[in-house]
């Protein structure tokens, strides 16, 4: 069983490799209610669910994200899931 202490610090290695609401609006420029409109709408991808209200956004997806064209959620889903599945390949 996990302590508090360790669960803390799996919880900060976490955040530090994503961004919240906020930050993921500053990155991209754009408000928070429009943040949720995309991720609401699958203009984002996935999200990482955090806690009942909190979600989080891992920073590779984000770069990733953007290398791929700003895909759908759905796209970026399976545009990813086929190049983990080349990678493994080579």
């Amino acid at each position: 069983m996990k302590t508090n202490c360790s669960q803390n610090r799996e919880l900060n290695q976490i955040s530090s490799a994503t961004y919240n609401v906020q930050q993921l609006a500053q990155f991209l420029n754009i408000s928070r209610d429009t943040i949720y409109r995309m991720r609401d709408s699958g203009e984002l991808p996935p999200t990482i669910p955090m806690q009942r209200r909190i979600v989080r956004w891992q920073v590779k997806d984000i770069e990733l994200w953007f290398e791929f064209g700003c895909p759908t959620e759905k796209s970026f889903v399976r545009l990813k899931k086929d190049m983990l599945r080349f990678t493994r390949q080579n």
